[in-house]
């Protein structure tokens, strides 16, 4: 916490791989700032930053603004950016500096923070997602779980729904505070959820809109937001908006990630929109030979079984999806990230409701359980309804990490608080974009692959494969086949068959149920490996198999 008349609130962002994007507020008496940071630690003379003053303004977005919501003023907010970092990885440390009339330096702790290194094919590179974070404990805790692995991710991004200050300004604040503990050295990527909505109607028929957002976060800007001050926003997160560029929505490259961040409440009407035009120009542009992966990530997810917020029943997420799942689809995204929904969920990969194999579509995860005060959903659709759903659980708040492990193979690991920081759903996710053996591309191309084997410990990764649906029933016949067992392993298998008493002889899900424990006693997550098996059959989740029906 930082002591009174100390600049707080840090965060960090990313620009480019050579600049980091620093923010952070100071006292209304003190508006004059300054970041100074070093690649040394200990060094007294550490290397100034431009101060946030008119006259002597950084790169970017610079003088330290004011907004008001009605009787609240915020501290005047700083926006700088540090330039000229090193093009490969290294750890700068920084601190903020603010004056107050009488002269007198007020200095923020020290925090440390790791440049990207190069844009490129380079593995394996990780990052952390979150959603619908909140200011509870289970806040805080996703926060220091996300800390404790800070040496482990390149950034975190967060899905929206950020304080859920939700018109008490002051709220913002309290937010900014509970994160400085993580993200003032992890960078943080954001995007604009219902809750940054905070509509404010003025006279003469204006609107005021994502105030309290467009005012605190910096992201990198496609171009200098547009806010038009009419629309609305209604009951089911129907929206009318028009909030273009700025933090609304962008893209960026992060080693060999290029990821689009999108703004689901906006206008009615997305045939023509400058947001569709520019994703479609986006995706077109991307160097698949620099970075083969396309990340994409927005608030309200399009492909969910929880009970709350129903695709079918939130216009502004139908008119997107309907807008932009063709164009995601014929540019080979990998994968979707979506919050909104206070559980966490995976698909299948997936196209226009229906599952598709392993690398034909993307995957869409939701990951709205950062901790939040509206709490967690656990209420369910009937799964047999949804081919496309793969692992869903509304018990635990918690996080994620992704890795690219190589051009073909990402991994995906949910952690839910509770576990510590251990696994509760793990995933391979294939890349639709196709590379050959020698790195080249299916859509043309050449060029080396540089992508390690066995990134994680000393697996051999999994190669594409259709994902396995079916009862799990299924499942085990295709083990067993994919395994070629020996013979007298089969045997044991059959002897225990017709031992064991059948768990109800009406019930088949019981049934089903008491073979997973049998399953799962017997194949641990390590002999169904891929360099055990030396087959093609990739891992889709570790856990609680046989508790979660359906999950396979």
């Amino acid at each position: 916490v930082a002591a009174r008349g100390q600049p707080s609130q840090l965060h960090i962002s990313l620009s480019s791989p050579t600049a980091v994007a620093v923010s952070f507020v100071t006292p209304p008496e003190q508006r004059r700032a300054e970041v100074r940071y070093s690649s040394v630690r200990d060094d007294l003379e550490l290397r100034r930053g431009q101060a946030g003053t008119p006259d002597n303004q950084t790169q970017g977005h610079d003088t330290p603004i004011q907004y008001t919501v009605g009787r609240y003023t915020s501290d005047w907010i700083h926006h700088h950016l540090l330039t000229d970092l090193a093009g490969s990885v290294a750890t700068y440390y920084w601190r903020a500096v603010s004056w107050g009339p009488d002269g007198e330096e007020q200095a923020s702790p020290i925090h440390a923070f790791r440049t990207q290194g190069p844009v490129g094919r380079s593995y394996p590179h990780s990052f952390g997602v979150l959603g619908d974070h909140g200011q509870t404990e289970f806040s805080q805790q996703t926060c220091e779980l996300i800390a404790d692995r800070a040496e482990q991710m390149s950034f975190a991004l967060l899905v929206g729904d950020l304080s859920y200050a939700d018109h008490v300004p002051r709220r913002w604040d309290s937010w900014g505070r509970l994160i400085q503990s993580c993200f003032a050295s992890v960078p943080l990527m954001v995007l604009p959820g219902n809750h940054e909505i905070e509509l404010e109607h003025l006279p003469h028929g204006k609107i005021e809109a994502f105030q309290g957002y467009r005012a605190r976060f910096r992201m990198p800007e496609v171009a200098p937001e547009e806010f038009v001050p009419h629309g609305r926003y209604g009951a089911g997160s129907y929206s009318d908006l028009q909030y273009d560029y700025g933090s609304s929505y962008y893209s960026f490259n992060a080693g060999p990630v290029h990821f689009v961040m999108l703004n689901t409440y906006y206008k009615a009407d997305w045939s023509n929109s400058k947001q569709l035009v520019w994703l479609t120009q986006d995706l077109a542009a991307v160097d698949r030979q620099t970075t083969p992966w396309v990340v994409v990530a927005m608030h309200a997810p399009w492909y969910s079984t929880n009970t709350a917020h129903i695709v079918a029943e939130e216009r502004a997420t139908r008119v997107m999806r309907e807008a932009v799942e063709d164009i995601l689809q014929a540019n080979k995204v990998a994968l979707v990230l979506a919050g909104h929904s206070h559980a966490y969920e995976r698909t299948w990969p997936v196209f226009k409701g229906v599952s598709a194999a392993e690398g034909e579509a993307p995957t869409y995860l939701t990951v709205g359980d950062g901790g939040n005060r509206e709490k967690l959903y656990d209420n369910w659709l009937d799964r047999s309804r949804f081919n496309w759903s793969a692992f869903r659980d509304g018990t635990m708040y918690g996080w994620g990490l992704t890795t690219a492990v190589n051009d073909s193979h990402l991994r995906w690991t949910w952690l839910p608080n509770a576990q510590g920081g251990t696994s509760g759903d793990e995933a391979w996710i294939i890349n639709p974009f196709k590379f050959d053996g020698l790195g080249e591309s299916a859509e043309g191309g050449g060029q080396e692959d540089p992508s390690p084997q066995g990134a994680f410990s000393d697996e051999v990764l999994p190669q594409p494969s259709r994902a396995i649906h079916g009862t799990a029933w299924t499942v085990f016949l295709v083990v067993l086949f994919g395994l070629l067992l020996p013979a007298a392993f089969c045997m044991g298998v059959r002897t225990w068959r017709r031992s064991r008493p059948r768990a109800s002889a009406t019930d088949p899900e019981a049934d089903d149920k008491a073979m997973l424990d049998f399953v799962d006693d017997h194949f641990t997550l390590e002999s169904l490996s891929p360099s055990t098996l030396g087959s093609s059959i990739g891992v889709e989740s570790q856990a609680n198999h046989g508790v979660n029906d359906g999950d396979l």
